[in-house]
């Protein structure tokens, strides 16, 4: 699936924090990169259709995606820095039930997807917990497996790897670097190893504007990089 982003604006009251915010997103792993307050978690949200741009508009395959909303959700996952649970569910129980809330997948196939993401999580021996007994972690894992129910063309991830163990963070990259062969993935993250890892593509914003957007060669250091375009 094809993402574009043409001309966005967006304001809060007199606060500009989206500036002519221009992009193309394809397969592979973009990696949003930028400090605190540059506008990184406002572009989440216009890409999710939580907000509507003052101006500008976000296309998907060519259409925009306000004008052809159900079908776009059908296409995207999403995985917020607060992913709220129904506590009293266990995790199958909640993958479950959202498989069916998100997708047009058959209840055998949200049940086989809710079974293969379980165990990628290394939630499967948890599953029949409740999840108000899990870890930090482990509801974490659980946010990031509902992001993939239905395998979505293009699922934006905001700080996806906080709170994952070094097994775990590894086998997560993997599944993502697999996956993002024939899907979009944008991840938004501080963690600059992560990023130095996996992303094909790299954005860089900064005041609300995109200062940098492209790939990171082998030899470079993305610390360097974004010590380039952040350093006061």
């Amino acid at each position: 699936m094809k993402i574009e982003i043409q001309n966005i604006n967006k304001f809060y009251k007199k606060l500009h924090v989206l500036k002519d915010v221009n992009l193309t997103l394809q397969e592979g792993i973009y990696g949003l990169v930028g400090p605190n307050g540059a506008g990184k978690s406002t572009l989440m949200r216009l890409l999710v259709a939580a907000e509507c741009p003052v101006s500008g508009e976000i296309l998907f395959d060519g259409k925009n995606i306000h004008a052809n909303l159900k079908e776009y959700k059908m296409k995207l996952g999403y995985l917020p820095q607060d992913f709220g649970f129904y506590k009293e569910f266990s995790g199958r129980e909640m993958l479950r039930y959202t498989g069916l809330i998100k997708t047009d997948l058959s209840v055998d196939k949200i049940h086989a997807q809710t079974e293969e993401l379980l165990e990628i999580m290394d939630l499967t021996k948890k599953a029949d917990i409740s999840i108000r007994k899990y870890s930090g972690g482990m509801k974490q894992r659980l946010g990031i497996a509902q992001a993939f129910l239905g395998y979505p063309d293009f699922v934006i991830l905001d700080e996806a790897t906080v709170g994952l163990d070094p097994m775990q963070r590894i086998t997560f990259k993997a599944f993502l670097k697999e996956y993002s062969k024939h899907k979009t993935v944008l991840l938004s993250t501080h963690i600059m190893s992560d990023l130095q890892e996996i992303a094909d593509d790299l954005i860089f914003i900064k005041e609300g504007q995109i200062v940098y957007d492209g790939t990171l060669e082998h030899k470079d250091n993305l610390e360097a990089l974004y010590m380039k375009y952040f350093q006061s």
